[in-house]
């Protein structure tokens, strides 16, 4: 009787499996009781699946119908004379060796009382899906772990805890058996363990039905994990958020049953709750606000979103508005201060409001100040504090414009400035954008520079930085940037929204005189409408791939330019890899060589549902599965590359999580120089990218100039170039955003790819490599000379010319 287990099978799914699972059951010596529970059959109808079943060799066999699952779970172990218990749920079936094996832990550690293991996805084929790995007890303590529920066949426990711990929780629905090891861990340490095995096969439709998609699971787990003062929950509560948006707000939440709930997971529910309501963009078409106020204000009110909800641009909120832009507006944006970009802002806060007798910056400084409330106040002493504020204006604790010559002032820089602009010349071009940062956008700006250069055109590099990123620093152009704007023509590498962003804080001042070109990248079908007053800034715009013009056309009838990026570099041109250089460079990355390297790349600063990384990795599985261990393709690894971040995504995290269990995934979190990161992707041998959105896709241009096969999913920006015998597509359909998703997600849609196929894909080029190794040089030359800075620049000076722009 010493490994007597009594097995609990929670029957809800269906009857299909049930015959089946009993079989399979019926093989583990060790059972000697099985229940099986259910509220959807009826007994009859399972005793009659029973009574046409072969022998069966498990001792009990019972049947029951339960009010409340848990309550029903605890019944039978209370009076069970097994050992120990396992609850399966109807879709799961227990690996026989793994039981035998943690049976034998049991015998070895009397103190144990519950083991846990990871689970495997299979579909109904039997083929692998995937891993599903639990968490080691100790990362329950630390706030910031990634915790996923723990499956419960995974999880086998002796009888007598319940005498330690108390019984399984009856306010569970779900996640019971998780909450059981927290609180045996809880209870004693040594209580626990788990072993690094698949104890359960878990069988699955297909692999996104593992996904939590059910409200009151989500919650429940929420709430789990706020009980144990774990922070790292974003990822629930942006579930959480699509479904309260998805299913009409008010009556979802009205729906979500929060009596059970802590105090403060009902909080955060509310707040997420709250958040959506008072996000603008939700549920209605974006209005352009704040058209009573000078441009400058208009675009800032359109740009922050807590303003918005302060309703900071309501006529009725004007005064707290003026107090905002004393304390902070002057200090965040400087231009405000600079009478030559905002004369407009100044007039108008140096105006009355209509009813008031003083200014709109007067009666600021008087709401923001205790004191000056408290002396002039009252509306009859505003003619006093007029005459005070013009003594001392200079001397008051704040950033103010000047008070005094403003006009006298703006006429004597304007005539200084169109001096200036005599001298401006046709001979080279601006460029503003990251010229600082290893970012993709700011190799945009690097790019166009090499490809300008290259047909002689002078180039004047201004640095703008990227907000609040800090890090990743790209020293190429340490030595050229500057503050002058020497050219006629400027181009801005920059987002859209970014564009606004230098605006508000650098001014309009570089870009007056100028011939303003916006190259401006962008990834879904329809462009954000509150990026369109950016518009208003530039004569054209020049955009990478067609899929972005396809946005902007309906937008504006100004001109809009396909310039494909140049993906060449200064001093590093892009070439196809020798077979001697690959293998050393092979060596000098630690990079197995005689295997076909699969190579994923993105940056975590990009968003991680667009990039996909997860479906890369599930795609590689499907293709090469790692498991059953003795029939794995071990001559095939995928090397998934990035750059290391400090704000980790759950995505990310859960992705690093399933990798462990997988030793032909190698994670690269390192930051590589242009030159080594080409050389690290060129001696791969296919590059794969189940994008869900592209606005051009650079590292799938580098990598069809590099000789590798390209697996792509066939839509967006990358579509203009991915032809040719190196390309193999990815077929897809095409899905709406979920909310909150990406940012202006409302009305949009992007590209799922089939995975399934794309798994075959890879399985095909894979077989091709082994059998045909390195492609001839001529194909990938072909690439080469369609992305080369020569051609890029003999674009780029076509357009200047017909526009007179270059000497």
């Amino acid at each position: 009787m010493k490994n007597d287990v009594c097995a609990i099978l929670n029957l809800e799914s269906g009857l299909k499996k049930l015959k089946e699972n009993i079989l399979s059951l019926n093989s583990i010596e060790p059972i000697k009781e099985l229940h099986i529970i259910s509220n959807y059959f009826s007994i009859d109808s399972l005793n009659s699946i029973l009574d046409d079943m072969p022998v069966v060799n498990i001792p009990i066999i019972k049947i029951k119908k339960y009010l409340n699952r848990i309550d029903a779970i605890n019944n039978i172990i209370q009076k069970s004379s097994s050992i120990f218990s396992i609850i399966i749920d109807d879709r799961e079936f227990l690996e026989k060796h793994v039981l035998l094996k943690l049976l034998d832990i049991f015998r070895i550690n009397n103190s144990l009382k519950l083991i846990y293991t990871h689970s495997i996805y299979k579909n109904n084929n039997g083929e692998f899906l995937s891993f599903n790995p639990a968490i080691d007890p100790i990362n329950f303590k630390y706030k910031k772990s990634f915790i996923r529920p723990i499956n419960n066949s995974s999880v086998i426990f002796r009888n007598e805890l319940i005498s330690n711990i108390g019984f399984l929780n009856n306010n569970l629905n779900f996640y019971y058996v998780f909450d059981l090891i927290n609180r045996t861990y809880k209870e004693n340490k040594n209580f626990v363990k788990m072993v690094n095995e698949n104890l359960s096969v878990i069988l699955l439709e297909k692999i996104e039905d593992y996904i939590a998609n059910d409200m009151d699971k989500l919650i429940e787990f929420l709430d789990l994990l706020n009980k144990l003062k774990n922070q790292n929950t974003q990822y629930i509560e942006k579930k959480i958020a699509n479904l309260i948006y998805k299913n009409v707000g008010d009556m979802e939440f009205q729906k979500i049953n929060k009596s059970n709930l802590s105090i403060f997971t009902a909080n955060k529910i509310q707040t997420i709750y709250e958040k959506i309501k008072l996000d603008p963009t939700i549920n209605k078409e974006f209005i352009e606000i704040g058209s009573d106020k000078p441009k400058q204000l208009k675009m800032i009110l359109n740009s922050r979103l807590d303003l918005q909800n302060k309703n900071f641009h309501l006529a009725k909120n004007e005064r707290e508005f003026c107090q905002w832009i004393l304390k902070f507006g002057f200090k965040e944006y400087p231009p405000l201060l600079n009478y030559l970009d905002s004369c407009e802002t100044v007039e108008w806060l140096n105006s009355n409001r209509k009813g008031d007798d003083i200014s709109r910056i007067n009666l600021a400084i008087i709401d923001s100040n205790k004191i000056f409330r408290f002396i002039f106040g009252d509306k009859k002493y505003h003619k006093f504090f007029t005459i005070f504020i013009n003594i001392f204006w200079n001397f008051l604790p704040y950033r103010l414009p000047k008070k005094k010559l403003v006009k006298k002032f703006y006429n004597k820089s304007k005539k200084i400035l169109e001096e200036k602009n005599l001298k401006i010349s046709k001979s080279g071009v601006n460029l503003i954008g990251y010229a600082k940062h290893a970012l993709g956008i700011g190799e945009d700006l690097r790019t166009t520079t090499y490809a300008l250069n290259s047909r002689n055109i002078d180039t004047a590099i201004i640095n703008f930085s990227p907000g609040a990123f800090k890090g990743r620093e790209e020293r190429t152009f340490e030595n050229r940037i500057q503050n002058k704007h020497p050219y006629q023509t400027t181009i801005i590498c920059l987002t859209a929204e970014e564009t606004l962003r230098y605006l508000m804080r650098e001014g309009s001042k570089n870009l007056k005189d100028r011939y303003v070109i916006g190259y401006w990248p962008w990834e879904l079908p329809n462009w954000p409408k509150s990026w369109i007053s950016a518009i208003d800034y530039v004569n054209e715009i020049w955009v990478s791939s067609k899929h972005i013009k396809d946005s902007l056309d309906k937008e504006t009838k100004k001109p809009i330019k396909i310039m494909p990026l140049c993906v060449d570099q200064d001093g590093y041109k892009l070439y196809q890899q020798g077979t001697q250089e690959r293998l050393e460079n092979r060596k000098r990355f630690g990079m197995d060589l005689g295997t076909i390297n699969v190579c994923y790349s993105f940056d975590q600063n990009s968003y991680i549902d667009r990039k996909n990384p997860l479906d890369a990795f599930r795609t590689f599985q499907l293709a090469f599965p790692p498991y059953p261990l003795d029939k794995v393709n071990k001559q095939v690894k995928l090397l998934i590359k990035t750059f290391p971040n400090k704000n980790v995504s759950w995505e990310w995290q859960y992705l690093k999580e399933m990798a462990k269990f997988d030793s032909r995934v190698e994670i690269i979190e390192s930051n590589m120089n242009r030159k080594d990161l080409m050389r690290f992707y060129g001696c791969c041998d296919i590059f794969l990218s189940l994008h869900r959105a592209e606005g051009y896709g650079r590292c799938l241009a580098e990598s069809l100039q590099l000789g590798l096969d390209l697996i792509a999913t066939d839509w967006s920006g990358n579509k203009d170039f991915c032809k040719g015998e190196l390309y193999t597509p990815v077929p897809y359909k095409l899905i709406p955003l979920n909310p909150f998703e990406y940012p202006y997600w409302e009305e949009q849609f992007w590209a799922e790819p089939d995975i399934i196929e794309a798994s075959k894909i890879l399985r095909e080029v894979v077989y091709k490599r082994q059998k045909n190794g390195l492609p001839n040089e001529k194909i990938s030359k072909g690439y080469q000379r369609y992305f080369s800075a020569l051609k890029c620049g003999e674009r780029y000076k076509k357009r200047l010319e017909e526009l007179n722009l270059l000497i």
